[in-house]
């Protein structure tokens, strides 16, 4: 084994900041970069996918955060993965991001924003992002907080990740007709015959097992929780807490995004940047947990982000299906929709409001206590305390020097006080008279 020096050392840690740095300017400015191009689509009004520019900025904001926060992680504890993992998301967003926009432009415009081909770039992206993205998500979650797997049988876990998701780089790659991804542009490099159709089947088989995958990861933590000591068991209470509201926000943004993007547009532009912002959280909550975890008290706020977290999500879904309840109901018995439908979905939210948001705080109650303070001793009953071992102390060492016949086994300090206690303002006695032994002898 070949010994490191300090010399050596210092330089790794040197040349792995400034590796991050240059990885944080790519993220940041890969990002900022596809916002221009999204601003320039969004200029032409030809846009052929209906988004608004609130998701380039999203975008940019994931990137950011993601990346500065692994950057921030990196420059303290440069051999802490968990702050490489965090930098690469940034990356993998910025650089998503990129492309996303750069396609786009290309097809509103109907030619290349630059000297790259967009096909090209689309069919790069479409490819290795999607993996990147599986890889980084199970290995944060299986790695965090100290970057080391709860036990060495979850590597295999992160080795099927690995696997999986380099069969799914080839099969995204080789999938005959329009790019998964970039459904606007079609593959530039397909496998026709039965490999085509080989890719074509298992793309979707993939996609699904990788997300099996990254739920068993976050199974795992779990078990970290219970094996955990207090320090990690307050690290590992932010992370869930970040990740259960970016939880709860991506299943408004199917419910919003999804069933009533197209009737109305500002409540699925809503929940994107709910979905964005709890997304942020993550990284911010990671951060805090393992530079500062007692900052605040995380207990009282994991119920209270449960119990509103939640209330938003079941009311988000309530609105959805009582304004599509009433409306096809208007529509059915007069043939037209009706304002008499949005009146009956508030009248639903309103009543359901209270009862639902008492259950949930009696659950959260019962589930997440803050732990009780520890009590403060008051000045009182610590001198009371202080002045009671002080006895103790001069008891044991009389009867100790009554033992022994040493009247000096404890000698006093020149200041005053003993060896162990406060001065004794008391005469001391003086000591037993007792015969040498020569005169012991001669009597």
């Amino acid at each position: 084994m070949v010994a490191v020096s300090s010399k050596d050392r210092l330089a790794n840690l040197r040349f792995a900041k400034a590796t991050a740095w240059v990885l944080w300017v790519v993220a940041v400015g890969a990002a900022i970069l596809g916002l221009t191009y999204g601003i320039a689509e969004q200029a032409t009004g030809r846009s052929i996918v209906p988004q608004t520019i609130f998701s380039y900025l999203a975008a940019v904001a994931v990137a950011i955060v993601y990346a500065s926060v692994g950057l921030s992680l990196i420059v303290r504890m440069p051999r802490l993965v968990i702050g490489w993992l965090f930098l690469g998301i940034g990356l993998v967003a910025g650089i998503s991001n990129l492309a996303w926009a750069y396609a786009l432009l290309a097809a509103a415009r109907g030619t290349a924003p630059g000297p790259v081909d967009p096909g090209e770039v689309a069919w790069l992206a479409n490819g290795l992002l999607p993996s990147a993205w599986f890889l980084l998500t199970t290995s944060l979650v299986l790695l965090f907080p100290d970057g080391h797997f709860v036990d060495r049988s979850w590597r295999y876990v992160l080795s099927a990740t690995i696997g999986a998701g380099i069969l799914l780089v080839v099969c995204l790659a080789a999938i005959p007709g329009t790019l998964v991804f970039f459904a606007f542009i079609a593959n530039p490099h397909p496998l026709e015959g039965w490999l085509g159709s080989v890719a074509t089947t298992l793309t979707p088989l993939l996609l699904g097992f990788l997300a099996l995958l990254t739920i068993l990861g976050a199974w795992s933590m779990r078990l970290r929780y219970l094996r955990a000591g207090p320090v990690e068991r307050e690290q590992l209470k932010w992370f869930a807490w970040a990740s259960g509201l970016f939880a709860v926000a991506g299943s408004i943004e199917i419910i919003l995004g999804g069933l009533l993007a197209t009737s109305t547009s500002s409540l699925a532009d809503l929940a994107w940047m709910l979905f964005t912002a709890t997304a942020i959280t993550v990284p911010v909550a990671a951060l805090i947990a393992i530079t500062r975890y007692r900052l605040y008290d995380i207990d009282r706020l994991i119920g209270r982000t449960f119990v509103y977290g939640s209330l938003t999500a079941i009311l988000a879904g309530v609105y959805a299906a009582s304004i599509r309840l009433f409306t096809a109901f208007f529509v059915g018995v007069t043939g037209e929709s009706s304002d008499t439908a949005l009146v009956l979905t508030t009248l639903v939210l309103a009543t359901s409001f209270t009862p639902i948001k008492q259950r949930l705080e009696t659950v959260a109650g019962e589930r997440f206590r803050p732990a009780a303070p520890a009590p403060t001793p008051s000045v009182a009953a610590t001198d009371f305390d202080e002045r009671v071992a002080d006895i103790a102390r001069r008891v044991s060492r009389e009867l100790i020097s009554q033992e022994l016949g040493r009247p000096d086994a404890f000698p006093e300090e020149a200041d005053g006080h003993d060896a162990a206690g406060p001065t004794d303002m008391r005469k001391p006695e003086p000591p037993p008279a007792h015969p040498s032994p020569g005169q012991e002898v001669g009597a």
